[in-house]
């Protein structure tokens, strides 16, 4: 309220301004970096990197495979999510490869 105004200006009167000037900068970098090395910010780039892992697998099935099905809870969802977009991008290629999947709990 008012008394943190009050304080702030009665601040920037002292020695101590400079200083305490100084360290905001730094303080709200490390505030915003702060979500880059969060679990969840982690495991949200991994899975899509093991959804693209998983494409990758299936695309490398020989041909005339049984299609797979996919059930996939929380993250496991996201992967599929991830591996069939990548199928759906490569065409041709992608098709008949999965028959039935299942998302729940998704967090996409």
């Amino acid at each position: 309220g008012a008394g943190k105004k009050m304080a702030a200006k009665m601040l920037k009167h002292t020695t101590l301004w400079p200083v305490m000037n100084a360290a905001t900068l730094p303080l709200s970098f490390l505030n915003a970096a702060g979500g880059l090395d969060d679990p969840w910010t982690i495991v949200l780039k991994k899975s899509k990197a093991c959804g693209m892992l998983l494409a990758d697998a299936l695309l490398a099935r020989p041909k005339g495979s049984k299609p797979v099905t996919m059930i996939g809870f929380s993250m496991g969802a996201r992967i599929i999510f991830y591996c069939l977009e990548k199928l759906a991008k490569s065409g041709e290629k992608g098709l008949g490869i999965v028959e039935t999947v299942a998302l729940l709990g998704a967090p996409i």
